[in-house]
């Protein structure tokens, strides 16, 4: 069982927004904002997934509504799902402070509307998103990639289980030990298992001295679902994918290196954007398959593309990712 979860987690609370204005919102409690142990700032999946409900909530918005009234998360759409967001991180998020969001309408056709989503703290973007919303239509060209074949994620360790029992590990140092131990008794919002993940990598880079691991193509699997109530909306499920699809991205180029995230070697590492295309109908809270490649590395920056598929091996959603990788020398 994983260790560190709140099985009372809900996602229609994390994403909620207060409606300040027309096309202004703000996030309704500054007490959801999950701010990763170690981390710069807010996780920036939330900050996404935030953003796409502001987006949302334009397509049918009354302007007549109490300006201070709150939204559902994720709310109609008026039969125009979101198909893609672009979302650019400018400044990390202070998770002690309400974001506000704030709307461009840039297109409101028949079959596309576009919105353009602000994300600032004290006055200052934080963040930029353009998401695009579609309606469903039919179509005679229909392919996907194939899904890779992987594990079933029941034979797979959690990455909860992975950190306690590095926290339960007497090679690690305490000061280490101590801050595993306070990241596994965090509320985490997704379950997560890495194919072919283990113990002795996990500890590898937390040991003193660190030990090295044999570098690898830069590619990663995960199963991961998302945790606690959520419903039956399409719309917060996609609100939800937004947040769990910014989880492993970044930290795929540091495979091909011998890396893990707590790694010494490694001075920095953050999420630079975030690009996103919806396929097919999905369910975050059910097991899907997170496949990860990256193709390019340099420059103190690595791409990373993702693959989405659920459990049947249907190809739900596409990914792309750039982050900032400085490595000490």
């Amino acid at each position: 069982m994983d260790k560190g979860h709140d099985s009372s987690w809900s996602y229609g609370h994390v994403l909620e927004l207060e409606k300040l204005d027309t096309d202004l919102y703000r996030t309704a409690d500054v007490g959801a904002l999950w701010h990763p142990p170690g981390s710069k700032g807010v996780y920036g999946g939330q900050v996404v997934g935030q953003a796409v409900v502001a987006a949302h909530m334009t397509l049918d918005d009354d302007d007549d509504a109490s300006a201070s009234s709150r939204s559902g998360a994720c709310g109609g759409s008026g039969g125009h799902e979101l198909h893609s967001m672009h979302a650019y991180f400018l400044k990390p998020g202070n998770a002690s402070v309400p974001l506000l969001f704030k709307i461009r309408r840039l297109l409101d056709g028949r079959s596309f509307r576009s919105r353009a989503v602000t994300v600032i703290q004290d006055g200052v973007p934080i963040a930029q998103l353009q998401a695009s919303f579609h309606v469903p239509e039919d179509s005679p060209l229909q392919y996907q990639k194939e899904m890779p074949p992987a594990p079933s994620p029941d034979e797979q360790p959690s990455v909860g289980d992975l950190l306690g029992a590095a926290a339960a590990d007497e090679r690690v140092p305490e000061r280490m030990r101590k801050f595993l131990k306070s990241a596994v008794l965090q509320p985490f919002p997704l379950e997560v298992r890495e194919v072919g993940g283990n113990l002795d990598e996990a500890l590898a880079p937390l040991m003193d001295p660190p030990q090295t691991i044999a570098p690898r193509k830069a590619r990663q699997l995960m199963w991961m679902r998302a945790r606690g109530e959520i419903g039956d909306s399409p719309h917060i499920h996609r609100c939800i994918a937004a947040w769990l699809s910014d989880w492993g991205l970044t930290t795929t180029p540091l495979v091909a290196a011998g890396l893990k995230l707590y790694s010494p070697q490694l001075a920095m590492i953050a999420s630079l954007d975030h690009a996103m295309w919806f396929h097919n109908p999905f369910r975050a809270d059910e097991w899907m398959l997170y496949e990860m490649e990256s193709d390019f590395a340099g420059s103190g920056r690595g791409v990373t593309a993702g693959r989405i598929y659920d459990s049947a091996g249907e190809l739900k959603i596409s990914v792309v990712q750039e982050g900032v990788i400085r490595i000490r020398k």
